[in-house]
């Protein structure tokens, strides 16, 4: 019943704008639906562009990323990571989302400072991630 309880307290978090970045159209389509299901205003991209123009068309700025390492064309999480923080500052809240668990990968991702996940991440790392962020 942990999970049931997880999910109760829900209500009692703020629903936070969650910048989702994939090269997976899947992946996106399937994290918007989630994190709308939470409450939360999820703003999704493809590449690094795609987020900075996102984040600059919509009306708040993210307050957590949830970020691919290997994206399209050679574009990594941490250079999506980087600019995010040139742009908003560097008390934005990122994970690096990844299936690679190669040394090099867990090596940057420390480097980089930020949280790492794990695909396929589970529910319950996820709301744990969010709701730490309060």
């Amino acid at each position: 019943v942990p999970a049931l309880k997880a999910l109760a307290s829900r209500a009692e978090i703020a629903p936070r704008t969650v910048l989702v970045v994939d090269d997976d159209e899947q992946i996106l389509t399937a994290m918007g639906y989630l994190l709308k299901g939470w409450g939360h205003e999820p703003l999704v991209a493809r590449t690094l562009d795609d987020a900075l123009a996102c984040v600059a068309a919509s009306g708040r700025p993210p307050e957590l990323a949830l970020v691919d390492m290997h994206l399209d064309n050679g574009e990594t999480g941490v250079q999506v990571i980087e600019a995010l923080r040139a742009r908003l500052g560097t008390s934005l809240r990122v994970a690096i989302v990844t299936g690679d668990t190669s040394p090099s990968v867990l090596a940057t991702i420390r480097a980089a400072g930020v949280t790492g996940l794990h695909k396929p991440v589970d529910q319950q790392t996820l709301i744990r991630f969010i709701d730490d962020a309060a």
